[in-house]
């Protein structure tokens, strides 16, 4: 059984590695269009976007011996809970290297 550690990313070196993981992954992959860098960034919440007016992230970003292994993000969406009287969290941007431990490791 493989440890994985998980960290919350809260610095530009975590913001950068959370974001180079999908070249690494999907770069092989003929079918894999990469996305406009910026456009992820805000998405994520790493720059300005008007979706954060109403909600809040957290990225997370998986590692095994100092490598990235994977990457998660959680959101509320407080206007979402607010229209639907919910209470609930959404994930976004989940990729991992195929390895069931490390997904386990990022939704726990």
């Amino acid at each position: 059984m493989s440890h994985y550690l998980v960290e919350k990313v809260e610095n530009r070196q975590q913001r950068r590695q959370f974001m180079d993981l999908i070249w690494r992954l999907y770069e092989g992959d003929p079918n894999w269009i990469p996305p406009i860098r910026i456009n992820q960034e805000e998405l994520v919440g790493f720059r300005k976007h008007p979706f954060y007016e109403n909600a809040q992230c957290c990225p997370f970003i998986a590692k095994k011996d100092g490598e990235v292994v994977g990457r998660i993000v959680g959101i509320i969406n407080h206007g979402h809970n607010k229209r639907y009287q919910e209470k609930r969290g959404f994930f976004g941007f989940f990729d991992c290297i195929e390895d069931q431990e490390v997904a386990n490791s990022l939704f726990r």
